[in-house]
């Protein structure tokens, strides 16, 4: 999965008091907080941009859950692509997010922009996840990666061992 990043170092955003694992108070660093929701901001933008332009060029939208709102979860579908996207917004308990995921007709991951691209989009079909080689025949790796013939066995070993799909 491509995991669009918000730039932000967060260490420190998080310190505990003393005391063993059940007493000790987790203490937010409330300036690397709001450094991080402003980031997100962004990051929300784009997806909901992502999304218009991706319904302008002909996907179907639907909301992703019966309980939350469309434009912040939200699962696109075209010729067999699937897309899921989110656009939370911050707040007391969040730093939101924006993100988009997207999957080919063959069920594999697709790398996805931070700006809709149809071309881009297919072309991912035929592109190595893991090369870069283009354009290729992939076949599946782990859960759902996408991956050339050259780079299967030595993907497959090191995603795929024991006790890896349990």
């Amino acid at each position: 999965m491509t995991v669009w990043k918000d730039g932000v170092d967060t260490k420190g955003l998080w310190t505990y008091s003393s005391g063993d694992r059940f007493t000790r108070k987790a203490i937010r660093n409330n300036r690397i907080w709001s450094e991080v929701v402003e980031a997100r901001k962004v990051l929300i933008a784009k997806a909901l941009a992502w999304r218009e332009a991706a319904i302008a060029d002909g996907w179907y939208s639907q909301p992703t859950y019966r309980h939350e709102d469309e434009l912040t979860a939200f699962r696109l579908t075209r010729d067999g692509f699937v897309v899921q996207g989110l656009a939370r917004p911050a707040g007391e308990l969040s730093v939101g997010s924006g993100e988009i995921s997207c999957w080919g007709p063959d069920g594999l991951h697709i790398p996805a922009g931070e700006i809709y691209d149809w071309v881009a989009l297919n072309s991912a079909v035929e592109t190595c996840g893991y090369c870069g080689s283009h354009p290729v025949k992939t076949k599946r790796v782990g859960f759902a990666g996408r991956c050339c013939e050259a780079c299967l066995p030595k993907m497959r070993s090191a995603i795929e061992t024991p006790g890896w799909a349990e």
